[in-house]
């Protein structure tokens, strides 16, 4: 490497570090946090916003893997997101991002328990792979008095799970459960009465996103018809 050239006056250049380069830490609104495993060579970070803030990403060398890269579509239902993780260890570092999740769930359990959270319950699934008991809070519509659930965005994990078990469990936040079979949707009245409807009875703010994102959801959202294994169906405590 060459050495620096000198000044007039005999003074070296400027170095880098009398202009230290900016870090993320210097945008308001964002905080960073980080842990590193010397053993296993890893590390995990988490940039949190203060605000829901929009995302992009440039996917750099040949062994990435993103979780969720489908939200930062433009057309996805919410714009925006609260945080991002970066993992170390390219596939197995998705794993940083389910221990973020699992986390997160039991605070978010209990305001579902608290407050009922809208429309929402509590649909426990087989999973396919590891068949273990998966459990995912949704919104449950009731349409000509026949229930269901969906996904917006079309397939996602939960929904891969419930097409392939066929049936599930739904639980509300009294602790009341009843199984049901659960049979998807194909292209149809029935599918858009039920996006239709998702719509006006989502609780506000959600009610809008749907509304402007309908055409969107129309052609890529999956949904199921639940319907009950057991008498007792129609008694159910509705999650109003």
């Amino acid at each position: 490497m060459s050495r620096p050239r000198s000044r007039p006056g005999g003074s070296p250049p400027p170095t880098r570090a009398a202009n230290p380069e900016p870090l993320i830490t210097d945008v308001p609104g964002l905080r960073v946090g980080h842990a590193t495993d010397a053993a296993a060579l890893t590390g995990v970070s988490v940039v949190l916003c203060d605000r829901p803030a929009v995302c992009g990403v440039e996917l750099r060398g040949g062994a990435n893997d993103v979780v969720g890269l489908d939200f930062l579509d433009p057309r996805h239902l919410v714009p925006t997101v609260d945080g991002v993780v970066l993992g170390g260890g390219s596939r197995f570092g998705e794993e940083a991002v389910y221990g973020v999740l699992r986390w997160l769930d039991p605070l978010i359990r209990a305001a579902w328990r608290w407050t009922n959270l809208g429309i929402t319950v509590d649909l426990r699934v087989r999973g396919r792979r590891t068949g273990r008991s998966r459990a995912v809070l949704l919104g449950l519509i009731e349409v000509a008095g026949r229930w269901y659930v969906g996904h917006p965005n079309g397939e996602a994990e939960w929904t891969r799970n419930v097409a392939v078990a066929g049936e599930a469990v739904v639980a509300w936040p009294s602790g009341v459960a009843h199984p049901v079979r659960a049979e998807r949707l194909p292209d149809g009245d029935e599918r858009d009465a039920v996006i239709l409807a998702t719509a006006h009875q989502q609780p506000f703010p959600g009610n809008l996103l749907y509304r402007a994102a309908r055409p969107h959801i129309l052609a890529v959202g999956a949904y199921f018809r639940l319907e009950p294994t057991e008498q007792g169906w129609a008694d159910a405590p509705r999650p109003r």
